[in-house]
């Protein structure tokens, strides 16, 4: 595993000593030669674990013996890997290590750049003082923000009316999360004016309110506001009005019927 000039060539032996024999010849002719023992040292095993991380995320890669250095894109020589801006996919790097005897050997390892999930978050309405169940894609995410609850429900009582921004935050089974914003508008409870009337025993009485288009209810109304007072003795009768607006919001307001 020697040539004549003096290089050992290590390749494909197992580690442990070699002897070799060093021979030398003066001007006289006169020769002489020492041994020497050439110790062949193992390379030390090293494994560079793989790793995964979310696009636009750093990751502290890992590897046995601890104390080496990395190389390659994106990473750094202490093994940080930094996804920023990078797309989905598999990305090379390599550790390489050097023990007490200066032999020196690497391993490769793949980083798995995992893409973020699409979420989307929906806008909602509701009407001031009533719930309302959010909604997003994917679903299992969590919700957060004032006024809703982590599974999604809004509650706008005591709000007034207006926009509100919520937060809907989704995580995959890479454990990669993103997150989207929702505008839940809160529309106002219609404002609704009943008027009281009166009308005499036997008689019939148109009920107005304001606005128009809503629906009468109780006893002895019609839905569109005709009160019947045929056989009804004198007294106050209790009704409702009831409206709803372009928002879908509702209010009602009581009103009374005298019957002379």
């Amino acid at each position: 595993n020697v040539s004549a000039s003096g290089l050992f060539d290590a390749s494909g032996l197992a580690a442990g000593p070699y002897n070799v024999t060093y021979t030398y010849s003066d001007a006289n002719q006169c020769t002489n030669s020492d041994g020497a023992v050439v110790t062949v040292n193992a390379l030390p095993t090293v494994v560079a674990n793989n790793a995964e991380v979310c696009t636009g995320f750093t990751v502290q890669l890992t590897a046995n013996p601890a104390g080496g250095t990395w190389s390659g894109a994106n990473v750094s020589a202490s093994g940080l890997f930094d996804a920023s801006g990078l797309v989905a996919g598999p990305y090379n790097v390599t550790y390489t290590y050097s023990d007490a005897n200066e032999c020196t050997n690497s391993d490769g390892a793949v980083v798995t750049v995992n893409a973020l999930p699409s979420v989307v978050a929906n806008n909602a309405e509701v009407c001031t003082g009533f719930t309302v169940q959010l909604t997003a894609n994917p679903a299992g995410g969590t919700w957060s923000g004032a006024n809703v609850s982590a599974t999604g429900l809004f509650d706008a009582s005591g709000l007034v009316a207006g926009p509100y921004n919520v937060t809907y935050t989704y995580s995959d089974s890479n454990e990669c999360t993103n997150s989207d914003g929702a505008v839940v508008t809160v529309n106002s409870l219609p404002s609704v004016v009943a008027n009281d009337a009166e009308v005499c025993t036997g008689f019939t009485v148109q009920l107005t309110a304001n606005p128009a288009g809503g629906t009468w209810s109780g006893a002895n109304v019609s839905a569109t506001g005709l009160f019947d007072a045929s056989g009804l003795v004198a007294a106050p009768y209790n009704l409702t009005y009831t409206y709803s607006d372009s928002n879908e919001c509702t209010n009602s307001d009581g009103a009374v019927v005298t019957v002379n």
